[in-house]
């Protein structure tokens, strides 16, 4: 990692932060729990996880005793604060999202750090540039679509939709757009708009992860309450409907089919208040670094994970749409990730649709049942249908206008290029827009050759007029040393016949004096 930029001591920090982690799942819990009357949820270290505890108090800077009653314990604020035991389940849970946490922050940390390495420095060679272009590649995930579907396929799934939504945006929406600012005629595609399941997703109060996080933070929610809460707002919604084969599940209909799913636990996953504040007290001189936060933990927004990974997802979506981007989609050749293999229907599947929908397992191989539209052959036929060759006016004027160097054309560079299509004769469809040329491919396969042509006759007169430039200049000079040659000879004198060869040496050209 220093070869990276990295300083001895900040490899020795992570590794010191990725032991304490380690050792922090090893610490296990056992339940507590006494019953006066009502059960009261209680939770403490057991004796096989006490070691693993002391480590990893040790490797954070922390006392072992903070940290046992921090993960097994939560502070009550009203009434100055009281202590509530947690359940065996929540401290478990409290003591994974505690690792989560400092593994998240740790990550982000790392690529901080990278950036910050790989920047490029000024002229001084004294600063590095703030502000620089980039060549970034994304790889994208398929659908999850299991026979059991949780908060993670609904995560991953919507992270789809979202690209999906890019691509068709990128695809589809504003190359309509450019055609109709442009002013040319143009046959409309038909694709499926996937703005409504964003909707459904993502869309304020009413979508299912503001939902999701107001029972998150509700007092005893579950699964079924949740279900509940997500029917009533969603009953007339087209891609919502309850799954009537499994109590408490739902069916979202994806633009690549339909997944029914049912979590609520999952997207609990905020950290306590009480374990930022004993990061806070943390000796270990990294956790400053990556948690300033913890100093003044009032200032700490909890976000559950849905929350998270919104932000984290709306970020990303940000930096997209301020790319230029190209688009390489992957067709699975087998289903049996095998080489040398090619199954022709998958292949056509996948072109045609997504195949994501599970019923079956055969082979370790997923098969569907349920396919719908993924926009390959739209995109496909929107590039055949549209122009995918554009050149502004100018730029058109300056690449053609070498097909006919004796014509004059005018300051207007719309108007020349109407003249050079003009000259042209070409048959195709070729469309001067309000800022553009726009044309396909034969049409530019055309005009190529047309310019190559044009270019090749250009080339050859001037290789005839350099040619007889050269000839001419050789001619003359070829006669200078011939005369100084001949009056040598006549003189009869040996250093005025050296003096004439060493002339004649400067000639480019095989000279022989024939008497």
């Amino acid at each position: 990692m220093t070869e990276i930029g990295l300083e001895n001591v900040e490899v020795h920090w992570l590794m010191q932060l990725c032991a304490a982690i380690l050792w922090l799942g090893n610490i296990s819990i056992e339940s507590a729990e006494k019953d006066v009357g009502i059960t009261q949820k209680s939770s403490s270290i057991s004796e096989q996880g006490q070691e693993a505890l002391q480590i990893a108090s040790k490797l954070l800077g922390l006392q072992p005793q903070a940290l046992a009653q921090a993960l097994t314990n939560r502070t009550f604020a009203v009434g100055g604060g009281t202590l509530i035991g947690l359940s065996k389940e929540e401290a478990v849970t409290n003591r994974d999202s505690l690792s989560k946490y400092m593994y998240d922050r740790m990550f982000d940390w790392i690529v901080h750090r990278l950036n910050r390495e790989l920047l490029v420095e000024n002229a001084s060679g004294k600063q590095k540039m703030s502000r620089y272009q980039t060549i970034g590649i994304l790889d994208i995930f398929g659908f999850e679509i299991f026979e059991h579907n949780s908060f993670e396929q609904l995560c991953i799934n919507f992270t789809n939709e979202k690209l999906q939504q890019h691509f068709d945006e990128h695809t589809f929406k504003m190359e309509e757009l450019l055609y109709r600012r442009e002013g040319i005629q143009f046959d409309s595609v038909h694709y499926v708009d996937n703005q409504p399941i964003l909707d459904l997703i993502e869309k304020k109060k009413a979508g299912l992860l503001s939902i999701l996080d107001e029972q998150t933070r509700m007092p005893k929610t579950n699964d079924q309450t949740t279900f509940q809460a997500f029917c009533q707002t969603h009953k007339s919604t087209v891609h919502f409907k309850p799954f009537v084969k499994k109590d408490g599940h739902f069916i979202i209909t994806h633009y690549a089919g339909d997944v029914s799913a049912g979590f609520l636990d999952k997207n609990r996953d905020s950290l306590q208040a009480d374990l930022i504040a004993l990061l806070g007290k943390a000796q270990f001189k990294f956790i400053p670094i990556l948690f300033p936060d913890a100093i003044d933990s009032s200032k700490t927004k909890k976000l559950s994970l849905g929350a998270q990974f919104q932000e984290q997802l709306s970020n990303l979506m940000t930096i997209l749409h301020a790319t230029q981007p190209h688009y390489i989609r992957c067709i699975k050749p087998n289903p049996d990730k095998m080489p040398n293999i090619f199954v022709g229907k998958l292949v056509l599947e996948q072109v045609c649709l997504t195949i994501f929908n599970i019923k079956k397992k055969r082979k370790a191989a997923w098969y569907t049942y349920n396919l719908t539209y993924s926009g390959v052959f739209e995109a496909v036929k929107i590039r055949k249908s549209g122009y995918p060759f554009r050149k502004d006016h100018k730029e058109f004027w300056k690449r053609y206008h070498v097909i006919d160097l004796t014509r004059k054309y005018p300051e207007n560079r719309k108007e020349a290029c109407h003249m050079i299509l003009s000259d042209m004769k070409l048959n195709g469809d070729v469309q001067i827009g309000n800022s553009m040329v726009l044309y396909r491919a034969n049409e530019h396969n055309a005009m190529e050759l047309k310019r190559n042509l044009a270019l090749n006759e250009t080339v050859e007169f001037l290789q005839r007029v350099w040619r007889q430039s050269n000839a001419s200049r050789l001619y003359i000079e070829m006669k200078r040393v011939k005369a100084l040659i001949l009056d040598a000879l006549a003189q009869r004198d040996l250093q005025a016949l050296d003096d004439a060869l060493v002339e004649a040496a400067t000639v480019d050209y095989d000279m022989k004096l024939i008497r």
